[in-house]
């Protein structure tokens, strides 16, 4: 029996503990009970048995509380990244000339913003007068979605709550004109 804050719980068997190990890789329950040795034909019921144990979804709990402050996540943190995406300006990725600063360069705010960063080396053929080779690195620079980070936050915040509110008043005004009309 496992004792936390006073309150005394069942151990885990070595397999129900494999499955809260699997489980916190995907939260998928079907897939971690197979993963963790249980039927792969039952695996779908299983899993949502497991998750049912109260031992079970305790110890995934404390598990995630624990993952959670060993690195650090915290709501605050997550909604800042949100936030350096969501309001990203691109001119802070080039200097005073209009060329890209290197990234060691970039601020953190910036940085948080991109997703990938890409050199490619292309042959371009010039012509001014005589044929010439020329080779030219090319910066490719990929940024995460801006409009599913506004979108998180704008629910996050309840944004879209307040704005269905405001059409349930709409519509129970427009019902209440019809009666009237009638």
């Amino acid at each position: 029996m496992a004792q936390d804050n006073g309150i005394i719980e069942p151990r885990l068997t070595p397999k129900q503990q494999r499955f809260v190990d699997e489980y916190l890789c995907d939260l998928n329950a079907t897939q971690a009970a197979i993963r963790a040795g249980y039927s792969e034909k039952n695996a779908d019921v299983i899993g949502y048995q497991l998750l049912r144990k109260t031992s079970v979804s305790a110890e995934i709990v404390r598990c995630r509380k624990q993952i959670t402050e060993k690195c650090q996540v915290t709501q605050e943190r997550v909604i800042a990244e949100l936030a350096c995406i969501a309001f990203f300006d691109p001119r802070k990725l080039y200097d005073e000339n209009g060329n890209l600063k290197p990234i060691q360069e970039l601020d953190e705010e910036t940085a948080t913003a991109i997703q990938s960063m890409d050199q490619n080396i292309v042959k371009i053929k010039r012509e001014n007068g005589k044929n010439r080779n020329e080779t030219v690195l090319v910066d490719k620079i990929r940024l995460h979605n801006k409009i599913d980070a506004l979108d998180r936050l704008a629910r996050y915040l309840g944004l879209y709550e307040k704005e269905n509110q405001q059409r349930e008043i709409t519509i129970n005004l427009i019902n209440k004109y019809d009666e009237k009309s009638a």
